[in-house]
Formats: C-alpha cells, sequence, structure tokens
C-alpha cells in the first residue's frame, strides 16, 4: 500500500566532515525518483546567489538525464568515459585509455569532463 504521508522526519543528515548528526530542518530531494524534486532544484538553481552551485544542480540533473551509456571526455585531454552507473555522489564509468572502472565524486566529473555521445537507444 503506497500511504502517503505528508512531511514527517524520515531521514537523520549527518555532516561529512564532522560525523555529526546536524541541528535544524531540512528537506531530502532525490531527482532520481521524484520529478517534482527535480522541478525544486532548478527554481533553486535558479534563485540562488551562488553561481558555481547554480551552475553544479545543472549539471548534476543534465547527468541524471542523459543517465547510463553516455560518453564524456576529459576537458583538455583524451580520456573518455562511458558512464555504467550512478550514486548519491558518485559516476562510475569506463575509461576508454585503459578499460578500467573508475569511480569519480561527481563534483569532480562535472567540472572537468564534456559530454560527447549520447547513450546508445536499444
Amino acid at each position: 500500500m503506497n500511504e502517503q504521508k505528508g512531511l514527517f522526519n524520515k531521514y537523520t543528515i549527518i555532516n561529512n566532515e564532522t560525523g555529526k548528526e546536524v541541528e535544524g530542518s531540512y528537506f531530502v530531494l532525490n531527482p532520481e525518483t521524484d520529478l517534482a524534486a527535480i522541478d525544486a532544484l532548478i527554481a533553486y538553481a535558479k534563485s540562488t546567489q551562488n553561481k558555481e552551485l547554480a551552475k553544479d544542480i545543472y549539471r548534476w540533473l543534465d547527468l541524471l538525464g542523459k543517465g547510463v551509456g553516455a560518453t564524456y571526455k576529459l576537458i583538455g585531454g583524451t580520456i573518455e568515459v562511458e558512464v555504467i552507473g550512478l550514486s548519491d555522489w558518485t559516476v562510475n564509468g569506463v575509461r576508454s585509455d585503459n578499460g578500467k572502472t573508475e569511480t569519480f565524486p561527481i563534483h569532480y566529473f562535472l567540472q572537468n569532463f564534456k559530454q560527447v555521445r549520447e547513450r546508445e537507444e536499444g
């Protein structure tokens, strides 16, 4: 049964730098499973004064939309990476230079790679 609960305390937020639970009120969004989260993130990116954060949000949503199978090239380099998986804050891909799977922090990937091929359908 898909019960709609409304707003409630579903998640515990941990500060990755301190390892401690944060105080205050937070709202967690998952754009991979919730289309309303995408709309909310776009609205946030449009209204924030932090232009770097706005660019990262747009790039992140673009990457999620392209998804697994798209190929990205290292900016200013020759290495290409075919995306084989996305998780919360990482991109998993197969490198063109050595065929090995590598995990990239999403922020690094968004800043240093540019899409060169769409995923192949079929």
